[in-house]
């Protein structure tokens, strides 16, 4: 039992000694402040008993929580991954198609056709490459699909990212550190006029931790912002996966900058 609720049974407690206490009043007493006494020290019990139970019941609503959007993650990084199949796939269809038509021309004796043909198919290639933010995969999938979200609201993701290959942390908790640093930075940037929209990700080791920033504009309105129905959990999310990997999680508002910084040990 909490400390607060063994501090709240010093009301029923006290009651009773006092009750004990004076035998001779307790005596002289009529059965209506009898029975006073005794619906007191039922309501300092009942009232203890709400507090146990909604306080079960707000953490269990966290946890609950929590639950839903480590889903989410999971289902976005498997959708990640389902989309970059498919889109090899298809690369790898055309791919065959190209060659197969450069050969024919080749056959043909039509160099100039196949020499066009390979300079397209290098075009294309070099447009679907995916971008590379860092050595590390899951972050590099993870920043692919937010940088595209940025695209269509008109403004870039700006990124400085040193990151290795190999981290000592859960490749769902990495995509969970850097989904939900970036949700909260899309989602108050994209309540800001057009010219004040960015986004830049700060991401390195430091010994044997890995640093990530997040920076980007927002109003105090938004910042100050109260928390919404199924909403609000990212952030205790984040303070306990710094938690998990012996970390912090630390956020500034300044001169219209939310920052907000994850340190896990990673090493």
């Amino acid at each position: 039992m909490k400390k607060e609720y063994l501090l709240f049974l010093v009301f029923p407690i006290s009651q009773i000694m006092m009750i004990a206490g004076d035998y001779e009043a307790l005596k002289n007493m009529d059965v209506l402040g009898i029975v006073g006494i005794l619906l007191s020290i039922i309501a300092d019990f009942v009232l203890l008993y709400v507090l146990i139970h909604g306080s079960k019941k707000e953490k269990l609503e966290k946890e609950l929580e929590k639950v839903r959007y480590l889903n989410e993650i999971e289902s976005e990084r498997n959708r990640i991954m389902e989309k970059r199949q498919k889109e090899l796939f298809e690369m790898k269809k055309n791919f065959e198609k190209r060659i197969s038509e450069i050969n024919d021309s080749i056959a043909s004796g039509n160099k100039e056709r196949a020499e066009q043909d390979i300079d397209q198919l290098q075009e294309e290639l070099e447009r679907s490459r995916p971008n590379t933010y860092c050595k590390h995969a899951v972050i590099n999938a993870v920043l692919s699909e937010k940088e595209k979200t940025c695209t269509e609201l008109g403004f870039s993701l700006v990124t400085d990212l040193m990151i290795p290959a190999k981290l000592n942390v859960e490749p769902l908790n990495v995509c969970s550190i850097f989904s939900n640093l970036l949700d909260n930075a899309i989602e108050a940037v994209e309540t800001l006029p057009q010219a004040q929209r960015r986004i830049s990700v700060h991401g390195e080791m430091k010994g044997n931790y890995l640093f990530v920033k997040v920076e980007n504009p927002a109003t105090k309105e938004h910042v100050q912002r109260k928390r919404r129905k199924d909403h609000g959990y990212g952030t205790q999310i984040l303070q306990d996966l710094a938690k998990k990997y012996d970390g912090q999680y630390m956020a500034a508002y300044e001169n219209g900058v939310y920052a907000a910084t994850v340190a896990v040990k990673a090493v």
